[in-house]
């Protein structure tokens, strides 16, 4: 969280100061090319991690579930922040892109140096600081901290609910999880990682370790569903629910990787990116303790 912060400022801080620059102007296209770069990769880690995909056919039913309903119940409350419908525009590149990564990644051809775990951070590093580029160079920065209004601050909160409230009706359904555990899982609001990471050792005291590596199995496969599901259907979400509810859906990834998508379906505003990013810091914050809390039952 902190290193996307700090580059995010040092890109304001070279935008601002490069403001009368063409280039800085011009991000749009290095925006895109990283993006494409970087779901390039995270496909090809998919597709070159045997036990994921030997997990898919056994959790894919329940992690995709899960994720649909998180990402409807994030993007609700939106209605009330609509506002105008931007132009639909296709997401044919990013997920020609991703779907490319993962086939590259089933043929056991890729090499080792695109598998290394460095690359990803490296690429969206590089996406943070181009972001915050294109919004220092805005000729209206100080209006976009203007523009923020108190019942916008409260949408992270309203995100959390949602969420967690559609993840709860996952365990209404035949064949999915107790309670405890689809709270659990739709608590990660897309940090795939992290989550993950936290059911499998936290759960350990409640589900035994060979129950939370399951569920923790489920948690990694919902929250790339999630962060997916997102990304390449932004501009769906912007043109049904207002601007807004790009960064609702995006859970805590509004504050990266999903940020020029924000931007972009926007119509263009770098207006509702601090919101994007205060929304996400919450959302980070908020993960390990509502993890924590139900992975205790």
């Amino acid at each position: 969280m902190f290193r996307i912060l700090f580059l995010l400022a040092i890109g304001v801080g070279i935008g601002y100061l490069a403001r009368r620059r063409s280039f800085a102007h011009k991000t749009e296209r290095g925006v895109q090319f990283t993006i494409a770069a970087l779901l390039f990769v995270f496909g090809l880690s998919i597709g070159s991690d045997g036990a994921l995909i030997r997990n898919l056919g056994a959790f894919g039913g329940q992690a995709v579930v899960i994720a649909v309903l998180a990402t409807a119940g994030s993007r609700c409350p939106a209605f009330h922040f609509r506002e105008r419908r931007p132009p639909m525009k296709g997401n044919a590149l990013t997920l020609g892109c991703f779907l490319l990564g993962i086939a590259f990644g089933l043929s056991g051809l890729s090499p080792e140096w695109l598998l290394d775990a460095a690359l990803p951070s490296l690429l969206l590093s590089l996406l943070v600081l181009q972001v915050g580029v294109g919004l220092g160079a805005n000729d209206d920065l100080r209006g976009i901290v203007r523009s923020l209004r108190l019942r916008m601050l409260l949408l992270p909160l309203f995100t959390i609910a949602g969420s967690l409230l559609f993840s709860a009706a996952a365990a209404l359904l035949p064949g999915n999880r107790p309670l405890a555990e689809c709270l659990a899982v739709g608590s990660g609001f897309g940090y795939y990682s992290l989550s993950s990471v936290l059911i499998a050792d936290v759960g350990a005291a409640s589900l035994g370790e060979g129950g939370a590596a399951e569920l923790a199995t489920v948690a990694l496969l919902a929250n790339v569903v999630r962060e997916m599901f997102a990304l390449f259907c932004l501009s769906l979400f912007a043109r049904w629910c207002g601007r807004v509810a790009p960064i609702s859906a995006a859970g805590i990834n509004s504050m990266d990787v999903c940020l020029p998508g924000i931007v972009r379906y926007s119509g263009g505003s770098t207006q509702l990116v601090p919101l994007a990013v205060l929304h996400g810091i919450a959302l980070e914050v908020s993960v390990p303790l509502l993890i924590g809390f139900f992975c205790r039952f």
